[in-house]
C-alpha cells in the first residue's frame, strides 16, 4: 500500500542551485512538485515548462497582491514560505505534503535503495496528522578540499552535549546540536488535517491573538512519528562562501538573532571579527570535520558517509542545459550577480 504525496518548495536561483533539487524529485514516486519561484528566473522557467508534473509559479507582486489583498508580499522569508505553503495546500491533490527548501533532498536512509516515500507515509497511524523527517547536514572531511558543490560525507545532530563538546571542541558553541543549520527536520503533514503547518512542525490551531513560539517542545505538539524511512541530506550552503554570504545577508537585514543559537553566535563572531582571515578560518573550522572526529561519530552513529553527487542525474534530466557545479564556478557566479556585497564584507 502506498500514499500519494507532492513536495512544496519556495526556490530562488539559476539552474545550477535549483534543478539538482528538481531532478532529484522527479525521480522519485511524488505526484507533483508545487515549485514557487521567489524571484524571476527565466532559464528554470524554461527548463521546468514541459515537465507535467512540475506546478510552477513565479511569486510576483502580482500573486502576492492576489493571495495577500491587505499586506502583499512578506518582508521575510519565513512568512512567505508559510504563505505558499497554504497556497500549494489549498491546491494540492495529494494526500500528503512535504515541504523543503531547494538544498535539501529527500531520501531514504539507506543509499543503496531509491526514494520513494508513499509507502512510509502510508504506514504513518492514523491518529498522526504529521510526521517529522530529521536532517543529515552536508560537512567535509579534516582535510577534504571540495572539488563541486556536492562533496563531503553527512552528520546528524544530536543532543548529547558532552559529546559535541569532546568532538567539536571551541566550535560547538557556534553548532546547534553539532550542525550550522537546522536540527530540527522539516514535517510531511496530511493535506486535510485541521492542524497548522509550519517550517519545521505542525501545530494545534492557535487561539486567536495568541502569539505563536518559534519552536514548541514535543509535549505540546500534536501527536507526530518520527520517521526511520526519510531522511533529509541538507547542504546548508553549497559553498564556503556561500555560508558565509548567507548569513552576512542577515546581519544586514538586522536578523542578528531570531534563529537557533548555534547560527546566531556565528552571526556574532563574523561581525566581531572583521579581519578576513579570521573569518575564513572560522568557517573553515565549522564546515570541516575535526581531525580524529569522524570514527567518533560513526561509533555514535551520528555520520552518513555514503556520497550523494546528482550531477548526472541532474544533467540527464535536463540535457540541453549547461551545468557549472565546481565550487570555482559556482563562488564566481555568486561574485557576478552581486560584486558590491561581496566587497562590502571582503568575501
Amino acid at each position: 500500500m502506498t500514499a500519494s504525496w507532492s513536495l512544496v518548495s519556495l526556490i530562488h536561483g539559476g539552474p545550477v542551485s535549483v534543478l539538482p533539487f528538481v531532478a532529484h524529485h522527479l525521480h522519485s514516486d511524488a505526484q507533483h512538485l508545487h515549485l514557487y519561484l521567489d524571484a524571476p528566473a527565466p532559464e528554470v522557467e524554461q527548463a521546468l515548462a514541459t515537465r507535467p508534473r512540475c506546478i510552477v509559479t513565479v511569486c510576483t507582486p502580482w500573486f502576492w497582491r492576489k493571495l495577500r489583498p491587505l499586506t502583499g508580499r512578506p518582508a521575510q522569508l519565513a512568512d512567505r514560505q508559510i504563505a505558499i505553503l497554504r497556497h500549494a495546500r489549498a491546491h494540492a491533490a495529494s494526500d500528503w505534503l512535504v515541504h523543503l527548501d531547494s538544498d535539501e533532498f529527500l531520501v531514504h536512509p539507506d543509499p543503496s535503495l531509491p526514494l520513494q516515500a508513499g509507502p512510509a507515509l502510508h504506514e504513518v497511524p492514523r491518529g498522526h496528522d504529521w510526521t517529522c523527517i530529521l536532517p543529515c547536514e552536508r560537512v567535509l572531511g579534516p582535510h577534504q578540499k571540495a572539488t563541486t558543490i556536492f562533496d563531503g560525507l553527512f552528520r546528524m545532530p544530536t543532543r548529547r552535549k558532552p559529546l559535541l563538546t569532546r568532538i567539536y571542541g571551541d566550535s560547538a558553541p557556534y553548532l546547534t546540536q553539532g550542525v550550522t543549520g537546522h536540527s530540527r527536520g522539516k514535517p510531511a503533514f496530511r493535506r486535510d488535517t485541521p492542524l497548522h503547518p509550519r517550517i519545521h512542525d505542525v501545530i494545534h490551531p492557535p487561539a486567536f491573538g495568541r502569539r505563536q513560539k518559534a519552536a514548541y517542545p514535543p509535549a505540546e505538539l500534536p501527536p507526530f512519528t518520527t520517521s526511520d524511512s526519510l531522511t533529509l541530506l541538507h547542504f546548508e550552503g553549497w559553498t564556503t562562501l556561500h555560508w558565509m554570504a548567507k548569513l552576512f545577508r542577515y546581519i544586514e537585514a538586522g536578523q542578528i538573532t531570531g534563529h537557533n543559537a548555534g547560527r546566531n553566535a556565528a552571526k556574532r563572531f563574523l561581525m566581531d571579527h572583521p579581519d578576513p582571515a579570521t573569518r575564513r578560518a572560522f568557517a573553515h573550522a565549522l564546515r570541516h570535520l575535526p581531525q580524529g572526529s569522524i570514527p567518533q561519530l560513526e561509533q555514535a552513529g551520528l555520520l552518513r558517509r555514503a556520497p550523494f553527487d546528482p550531477a548526472a542525474l541532474t544533467r540527464a534530466t535536463f540535457p540541453d542545459i549547461r551545468f557549472d557545479f565546481t565550487v570555482e564556478g559556482f563562488d564566481a557566479g555568486l561574485r557576478a550577480a552581486d560584486p558590491a556585497f561581496f566587497r562590502r564584507h571582503g568575501l
